[in-house]
């Protein structure tokens, strides 16, 4: 049972204060999504750091004849991804819905730049069976500090030391001036087996019936505490694309175990501190 606890003035204007930063983050991402020469652009440019992952790819786009509201790009041929999912035996859903998940892994902690849109209509698979990748209106750079933080926040999951994690959330600007005395290191580690739950056994987890956003607005309300932990603006790009890789695992019963697939790239970031102890 969860006991309801009212919401503090303080924390009420803290709230209040981080959403004037969504709201631009909100409106820049909009007016982004818009520009189609920046689109060709990003395209152009995707194009290339693509060629770095084998059976993914993306139409190269035709400048001279872009304009800022008209894209012209060169053909690309194959099915939508829900589509093809549908069709396909369990095992070779499951490989393809991997190799989705891992392009959005490498992008964002490697590459530190991610494709926003993990819609389905915005990836064909092709007849060789290579991921084509559609729609860079919503592209959004990462620092990589940034993107290593969210792997030390993992490291310290697998390392069972929730009190340096409180220091990382300090650190890369959660809350509007959090400090540490604010966040218990004990319900810190509770709040991560809600939200982090795919990233704490080694094993394929089952998307579907996982319900983060609720469970984490659940222990919210007992622990109002956490109402301060509040995302920099620079992260809302990102949460939205955990939200729709998300969303179609749970539609296609995927099984993923992001947890190796998070491993294997802290230690490659060099971001891993010790044997993960799962």
């Amino acid at each position: 049972a969860y006991e309801m606890v009212p919401v503090t003035g303080v924390q009420t204007c803290a709230l209040r204060s981080r959403l004037a930063s969504y709201l631009a983050e909100i409106r820049k991402t909009l007016l982004e999504e818009s520009d189609y020469i920046a689109e060709a652009n990003n395209m152009s440019r995707f194009g290339e750091i693509l060629k770095a992952r084998e059976g993914v790819r993306c139409p190269a786009p035709v400048m001279e004849w872009t304009r800022e509201q008209v894209l012209v790009m060169e053909y690309a041929e194959g099915e939508k991804l829900d589509s093809a999912l549908e069709k396909m035996d369990p095992e070779a859903r499951a490989d393809l819905l991997d190799r989705w998940v891992a392009l959005f892994s490498w992008q964002f902690h490697e590459c530190h730049e991610m494709h926003g849109d993990p819609h389905p209509g915005n990836f064909l698979i092709g007849e060789e069976g290579d991921l084509i990748v559609l729609d860079f209106g919503c592209v959004k750079a990462f620092p990589p500090e940034l993107t290593d933080s969210l792997l030390d926040i993992l490291d310290t999951c697998w390392q069972l030391q929730p009190e340096r994690a409180v220091d990382i959330y300090v650190k890369m600007g959660f809350g509007e001036g959090l400090k540490r005395e604010d966040l218990d290191a004990n319900l810190i580690d509770a709040f991560h087996k809600i939200v982090l739950e795919p990233f704490l056994k080694d094993e394929p987890f089952q998307f579907e019936g996982w319900e983060p956003g609720l469970n984490s607005k659940k222990f919210m309300l007992s622990n109002p505490s956490f109402f301060k932990l509040v995302p920099p603006a620079d992260l809302l790009p990102y949460f939205r694309a955990l939200s729709g890789i998300k969303g179609l695992l749970a539609r296609f019963d995927g099984k993923v175990n992001v947890c190796r697939m998070a491993i294997e790239t802290a230690e490659r970031r060099g971001r891993l501190t010790g044997e993960p102890l799962l």
